[in-house]
């Protein structure tokens, strides 16, 4: 079984501006840091969980830190 997801616009917008003001603080992200998480990348984890009613869209960064971009308005 096959199963395909994918972010909608509204979610990218909240994702964008997650990233834009985490990159700021998160050290994975810093000049001095180029390569902490890796040399291929991996600093984002995304989790899509199916319900009933809707997917949730979680981003997780590997320093530990995550964001729920789900917009339950959609629901």
């Amino acid at each position: 079984m096959k199963y395909t997801f994918n972010i909608p616009p509204e979610e990218q917008t909240i994702l964008k501006l997650w990233l834009k003001e985490h990159k700021q603080k998160c050290y994975l992200w810093q000049e001095e840091h180029p390569f902490a998480s890796g040399a291929i990348g991996g600093e984002l984890t995304y989790s899509f969980t199916p319900t009933g009613i809707g997917i949730i869209i979680e981003v997780h960064c590997s320093c530990g830190e995550k964001t729920n971009i789900t917009n339950f308005d959609n629901w």
